[in-house]
């Protein structure tokens, strides 16, 4: 079981710089998912609205959600491509 294995983030991963962000015409995708015990399920949502990304909820789905929903990564991917 991934969630299992899960490992909160350290703290030092929250003072690494971003020398360049994604130009904002670019279209963003995020996936949200609510069993997540690396991230909490409220920053994860904070931080898709705050990048104005277009937000699918992964009910119950765990920090490794290719594993845990693995359709639901796909429709999301196959829905940026287009």
């Amino acid at each position: 079981m991934p969630a299992a294995s899960e490992r909160p983030v350290v703290a030092p991963v929250f003072d690494e710089k971003i020398p360049a962000t994604a130009p904002a015409a670019l279209p963003k995708y995020a996936v949200v998912v609510t069993g997540d015990h690396a991230i909490a399920p409220a920053l994860e949502q904070y931080m898709a609205e705050r990048a104005h990304a277009k937000i699918t909820v992964a009910k119950g789905a765990s920090h490794l959600v290719a594993l845990s929903q693995p359709d639901t990564v796909t429709r999301v991917i196959e829905q940026a491509a287009r």
